[in-house]
């Protein structure tokens, strides 16, 4: 039993990192359109998906879900590490792997141009939209699917996101 629980812990949390991967993909080519006036092809994966937003919802309800009473500290707790994770994964990217895949230098409040004011304000607010709208959602239509469908789905979507 426990296992079988761990499993649909495991699904759920596959299918809710693509899909918010996949967000995070949409709203950068939102921001990034108005900005630059043109497409431009956000990270360096294949597909329409951006990982850091999903591992940042997976942290995100991880280090929230229990607080939904507490509205302050699901701002503070995301703001704070949202930023951690966007630093560490910036810092990573251009010291390790010799790769700047932004760059919030001249933003307010940025630090080495990993983060800033801007984005963390962001992603504090979109964790109060993951905590109150989105996971309460998605949990809506996943509850709908049986055993088979959301393990065949999950799996697929993985080994996609994968390749």
């Amino acid at each position: 039993m426990k296992n079988k629980k761990i499993w649909e812990y495991i699904k759920y949390g596959i299918l809710l990192f693509i899909i918010i991967s996949i967000l995070g993909f949409l709203y950068e080519q939102i921001v990034y359109f108005f900005k630059t006036k043109s497409l431009v092809k956000r990270g360096y994966l294949y597909g329409p998906w951006l990982p850091i937003y999903g591992f940042g919802s997976i942290l995100i309800l991880l280090t929230c879900y229990k607080l939904k009473k507490h509205p302050i500290w699901i701002f503070i707790i995301t703001f704070a590490s949202t930023g951690i994770l966007e630093f560490l994964t910036g810092y990573y990217l251009y010291h390790v792997k010799n790769k700047r895949l932004w760059n919030y230098k001249g933003e307010f409040l940025n630090i080495g141009g990993y983060i800033c004011l801007r984005s963390l304000t962001f992603f504090a607010i979109g964790g109060f939209l993951l905590i109150y709208l989105i996971d309460p959602l998605f949990k809506k239509y996943y509850n709908k699917l049986n055993d088979n469908q959301s393990t065949t789905l999950s799996i697929s979507l993985f080994i996609i996101f994968i390749i």
